[in-house]
């Protein structure tokens, strides 16, 4: 929920901007272990259960939903700690929202973090989300694009909508001019 208007707006970027330079791009759920089989699913309702629904039933399908949400403990791109003296949430516990897309003529697909301006990313946070990506590029099943587990964009959003993009590389690398 955090990392939801930066997701939308840099997939948005990323897929249909003038000089958008990017194919298969794809939301990415970075979280440090795949669903077991002793979770239970998710509850959801067919399309075909949705026809003729009336209003006061797709409200009070909605409000359950949101209710199962809420009392859930999925955190998936929380980032920064709620409280003011908090440590800040290790991403190996919580996972996070990423966007996997490859440019055009790339070998190799590329991971973007979006976060907003106001979301703070600590040195311990970037070397998880490091770890994380190591973790998805070997468990790719054969025949994908090959992930770049060297460096990622950090996508960040401002207030206004601005994108700016932040080439961050795993460890210390030479400057490039």
């Amino acid at each position: 929920p955090t990392q939801s208007s930066s997701i939308l707006q840099t997939y948005l970027d990323l897929k249909h901007a003038a000089t958008a330079t990017w194919e298969d791009v794809e939301p990415l759920d970075l979280s440090p272990t795949s669903p077991s089989e002793e979770d239970p699913p998710l509850p959801s309702a067919p399309m075909n259960d949705l026809q003729n629904i009336e209003h006061d039933q797709a409200q009070e399908l909605l409000s359950q939903r949101l209710q199962e949400w809420r009392q859930s403990d999925m955190k998936l791109g929380l980032m920064y700690p709620t409280a003011s003296n908090a440590q800040p949430t290790s991403l190996l516990q919580t996972g996070l929202a990423a966007i996997k897309g490859r440019r055009k003529e790339a070998k190799t697909a590329e991971i973007i973090i979006p976060v907003t301006i106001t979301q703070h990313l600590s040195p311990e946070q970037l070397d998880e989300i490091f770890q994380l990506i190591a973790l998805q590029a070997s468990n790719q099943s054969e025949g994908e694009t090959p992930i770049e587990t060297n460096h990622i964009l950090l996508s960040v959003i401002a207030q206004d909508s601005t994108l700016v993009y932040y080439k961050l590389s795993k460890g210390m690398v030479k400057p490039v001019n």
